[in-house]
């Protein structure tokens, strides 16, 4: 639901549990977020909700870090995300260049994500930057069904494992095309209770 039902009671749960909140945020134009899919009930996500509710994490645990997760597409590769990167400041911000799942349609050049990153570089040290090639199967993702899913080395569809349930976790592990090296790279050194509102 990327934090569109967080209230003052789970706010406050994440506040006083978790060490890390991520939040995804690829766009501030309403239109572009609802092509791109954040919404929720068909509405385009709230950036101001967002907003507020990073705020009142952060007056409720002024340790907790806070990261932002965006995707560059078609869609947003000319956007400038800077005020509201400003104004959230965020202990992490990753930009991810967008993996053609099923279709190419919103597939973005090298040079455009390079332009887009160029165009943030005030934020340089901030932003941790994942091409196509560092997040191929180095994601464990688990969709409702309890499977083990990964983006196909062809970019066209996802593989999927048998549920995890039936045939436990090391079966289902062998079942998919997974990194462990390329995952445990993205948190060398850390060691944290995290959760991802994606």
């Amino acid at each position: 639901t990327n934090g569109s039902r967080l209230n003052e009671e789970l706010n406050k749960l994440i506040a006083d549990n978790f060490d890390s909140i991520g939040f995804s945020v690829d766009s501030l134009n309403e239109q572009t977020n609802t092509e791109v899919g954040r919404i929720e009930k068909n509405k385009s996500m709230n950036i101001g909700k967002v907003l507020d509710d990073i705020g009142s994490i952060r007056d409720l645990s002024s340790s907790i870090d806070i990261k932002i997760n965006t995707v560059v597409s078609s869609l947003n590769k000319s956007e400038n995300l800077s005020s509201f990167i400003d104004r959230v400041k965020p202990n992490k911000w990753k930009v991810f260049k967008v993996l053609p799942v099923k279709t190419s349609q919103y597939n973005v050049s090298e040079s455009d994500f390079l332009k887009f990153l160029d165009r943030h570089k005030d934020f340089a040290h901030i932003i941790s930057s994942e091409d196509n090639d560092e997040m191929t199967d180095s994601y464990l993702m688990i969709d409702p069904v309890g499977r083990f899913f990964q983006n196909s080395s062809f970019g066209e569809e996802y593989n999927y494992s048998r549920p995890i349930i039936e045939i436990g976790i090391d079966e289902a592990l062998k079942e998919i095309e997974f990194n462990a090296q390329k995952f445990h790279k993205r948190y060398e050194n850390k060691q944290i209770k995290l959760v991802e509102v994606m």
